[in-house]
Parts: C-alpha cells; structure tokens; sequence
C-alpha cells in the first residue's frame, strides 16, 4: 500500500513524516492541549462556618459551569477531592447548608434560558459532577467520613435537581394554560361580537316586521276607509235618477280603485321591509289581473250600454 501511494503521488511520505516530526515537538513544547483546570476555592486552615459556605457555594458554581459534553480531568477530581476532605474534615466538624444547596440551585435557573428543555444543563452538570468526585472517593472500598458527607451533598443536589425539574414542567403547564385561557377569552370576545351584531340583526329585522304589521293593518283601514268614503260621495253625487248602469259603473271602478290601492301599499310594505328582491308569485299575480280585467270589462259594459246606437240594436229605450 505505501508502495502503491508512494508511486501515485511521489514525495507524500516524506510529507507526512515532517508533519508528525513538527506534531511531535509541539506535543513536547507545550505538553499536550488540555482544557482549563477548576477554580477551586481556596481553605485556609482554622476558617470560620461562613468561609466554608462561601467556598462550597463557589466550587459549586464552578462545577456546575462544566458541560456534561467534557469530562472532568483526573487534575480536577484530586483538587475537589482535597478541597472536601479539608472542608469536611475540619474540627468542628462542618456539615454543609441545605438552604445553600437549594439556593444555588435556584440561581443557576436564573441564570439558564433553557427553561423549556427542562432543568437547565448547568444543574444536571453538577450532579453529575458531584457523583464523579464521590465515586473516586470510594475506590478504595470502605467510604471516609468525608465520602459521606459528600454522599449527603449529592443527595441533596438530586432532590433540588427532581424538585426543580417539577417546578419547570409545572411552569411549562402554567404558561400553557395562560395562553389557552388567553386564546379562549380571544374566542369569547370574538364570538361575543359577533352574536351583538346578529341580535342587532334580529332586533332591525324583528322591529322592521312589527312595522310591517302595523303598517298592513293601517293599509287595509285606510285603504277601505277611503273606498267607502271614496263611493259613498260618489254614490251621494250621483244620485237616484241615474239608473243602474250607472251605480254598476261606479261600484267598479270603487272595486277597482280598492284593489290596486291595497296591493300598491302591500309591495311598498313588503319593500320597506324585506332586503330581497321582491316577488310576489305566479297565483296572486293572476288573481289580481282578473279581478282588474273583470272590473275594466264591467266598466267598459257599462259605457257601451250607454251608447245610443248600442241601445238601438239591443231594443233599450234611448
């Protein structure tokens, strides 16, 4: 195979081994690429209970700061170590806050914008952490008494880590509810709207058929007030020595008067009120047409048997 790449491209060999020679010294130069050790926090000896706390709530916060995706080093896990068999080792003995390991859970909430994926990666970084340190602690077989202590404080970390994991999906459900209650009363307002603008509908249409009512009733009052008034001044002007024919003639046209006046007043009515077009069908068209031509054909008998010649042929007295 070197052989074959050797002949397909002449000089790759000795390129590839300058770049391992020059890769090599580097290595040697600088030791190697390694990521930045922990910020452990600083003990002193004979230090007070509130040193203590400040420097566990500070080596908390640094581990939680390490990404699940990169492993502690071996130089890390001494140091944390070390800084926990000095902070649990001391007399007396120090046992640490749950106050301040719910607190500093809290504030890394705070501090996290991951919220909907759940707890935030900085939590769950520490727990993590923390299990790692207290596992190398215990290679040895029988824990120390700062292993237990440390075993308390991962304990503790759980609990505020499940405790915290229900308090974001209960704000996840809260915040759910609050935009559905938002998106019904959306829904109700709209809905709300829109049943004002039909009961202000039905309020038009329904005083617009009150009016029609009132009015068809006023129509067919006034309209035969006014064809009896209408036929008796003309029947009080005609007279008794007009004859028949003549009353005939002026009940017609009264009849036909009547007639058209009330289907006038009924299609304005009808218009006033209705917003469709209007129509008024096939039976009531043809009943209002005879009833006119049988009127005008009366009128029309009327005057041609007044006519002399007409009367002359019929053998009527002229």
């Amino acid at each position: 195979m070197e052989d074959r790449t050797s002949d397909q491209y002449p000089g790759a060999g000795e390129i590839l081994s300058s770049f391992s020679s020059a890769l090599q010294s580097l290595v040697v130069q600088f030791g190697g690429i390694d990521k930045p050790n922990l910020d452990i926090p600083h003990l002193s000896e004979g230090c007070d209970d509130g040193e203590r706390r400040k420097a566990l709530r500070s080596l908390l916060k640094e581990m939680a700061s390490v990404r699940p995706e990169d492993a502690l080093s071996d130089a890390d896990i001494d140091a944390t170590i070390e800084f926990f068999n000095r902070l649990y080792g001391g007399t007396p003995k120090y046992r640490h806050s749950y106050a301040d390991i719910c607190d500093t859970v809290f504030s890394l909430l705070k501090e996290s914008e991951e919220l909907d994926c759940g707890v935030p990666y900085q939590v769950n970084s520490l727990a993590e952490n923390i299990n790692i340190v207290y596992a190398r602690m215990t290679d040895g077989g029988v824990p120390s008494t700062q292993a237990e202590s440390v075993l308390k404080l991962c304990d503790h970390i759980e609990l505020e880590r499940t405790r915290l994991g229900h308090y974001v999906e209960q704000s996840k459900q809260i915040r759910d509810f609050n935009e559905r209650r938002e998106e019904l009363e959306r829904d109700a307002a709209n809905n709300r709207k829109e049943l004002e603008e039909k009961f202000i509908d039905k309020v038009d249409s329904m005083r617009m058929e009150f009016i029609a009512i009132l009015g068809v009733f006023a129509a067919i009052v006034l309209a035969f007030n006014g064809a009896v008034g209408f036929s008796t001044s003309s029947l009080s002007a005609l007279g008794t020595a007009s004859g028949l024919r003549a009353l005939v003639f002026l009940t017609a046209l009264v009849g036909f008067v009547l007639v058209n006046a009330i289907v006038i007043l009924f299609v304005f009515l009808w218009k006033l009120t209705s917003k469709r077009r209007i129509d008024i069908g096939g039976w009531p068209k043809a009943c209002i047409i005879v009833a006119d031509v049988a009127l005008v054909l009366i009128m029309a008998g009327c005057v041609v048997l007044g006519l002399p010649c007409v009367r002359g042929v019929l053998g009527l007295p002229i």
